[in-house]
C-alpha cells in the first residue's frame, strides 16, 4: 500500500491538539472492545488449560501409585512363586518326608510367607536355595 501524502489536512489547523485527542479516544473506543474480548477470550482459555493440566497431573500421580502397587505385588508373587518351586521341588525329590526338621520347616515358611515382607520373602527364597543345596549336596 503507498502512502501519498496531500496539503489536505485531517484535521483543523486551529485545535489540533483536541482534535488528535479526540482522533485517539475514538481510535481506543473501536479497538478496545475487540481487545477486550479477546483479552477475556484467552484468560478464559488459560484458565481452562490450568485446570486441565492439574486435574491431568492429579490423575496420572493416582495411575503412577496404582502402576507402583501392581508392580509390588507382581514382585511379591513372583517372589512366593519361586519359594514355592522349590519346596515342590523338595517335596518332589521325597527328601522332605525322610526328614522332620525340614518339613517343619517348609510348613513355618508357608504359613509365615503370605504375612511376610519383601524383604524376609527374599530371605525365606535364600533359605530354601540353602536347604536345596545342602540336600543335594549330602546325595552327591
Amino acid at each position: 500500500m503507498k502512502i501519498e501524502e496531500t496539503r489536505i489536512p485531517d484535521i483543523h489547523s486551529k485545535n489540533i491538539d483536541n482534535s488528535k485527542l479526540h482522533l485517539s479516544n475514538k481510535i481506543i473506543e473501536n479497538v478496545q472492545l475487540l481487545f477486550n474480548e479477546e483479552f477475556l477470550s484467552r484468560v478464559k482459555n488459560i484458565k481452562n488449560i490450568k485446570k486441565e493440566v492439574e486435574d491431568k497431573k492429579i490423575k496420572v500421580s493416582k495411575v503412577k501409585k496404582e502402576l507402583i502397587e501392581l508392580m509390588n505385588n507382581y514382585k511379591r508373587k513372583k517372589k512366593m512363586s519361586n519359594i514355592l518351586s522349590r519346596v515342590n521341588e523338595l517335596l518332589n525329590l521325597d527328601l522332605v518326608l525322610k526328614d522332620n526338621s525340614i518339613k517343619n520347616e517348609i510348613v513355618v515358611l508357608l504359613k509365615v510367607m503370605d504375612s511376610a515382607s519383601n524383604v524376609k520373602l527374599d530371605s525365606y527364597l535364600s533359605e530354601t536355595i540353602k536347604i536345596i543345596g545342602k540336600r543335594f549336596a549330602k546325595i552327591n
